[in-house]
């Protein structure tokens, strides 16, 4: 069942979040095709301070929320 197939790479790149080569995933299908369902089915095993939802997110935003104002030479 490709459904299956999908919650194990999902469930795979969650728990390959802590590791030293963590796996990114983009789950592209037509729009109504199934694939938010998967997702949030196996987020919920998830602990939600884990869980970051970027759907619809500009990467301005992405930056400002998470990420660490460096100078030219890279120093914080």
């Amino acid at each position: 069942m490709q459904e299956d197939s999908l919650l194990r790479q999902i469930f795979y790149t969650i728990l390959s979040a802590n590791t030293n080569n963590p796996i990114n995933l983009g789950i592209i299908a037509p729009t109504s095709e199934g694939k938010t369902y998967p997702v949030t089915r196996t987020l919920k095993y998830v602990p939600k301070e884990d869980v970051w939802l970027v759907g619809g997110m500009s990467p301005k935003i992405l930056v400002r929320q998470k990420g660490v104002l460096v100078d030219e030479s890279n120093k914080h």
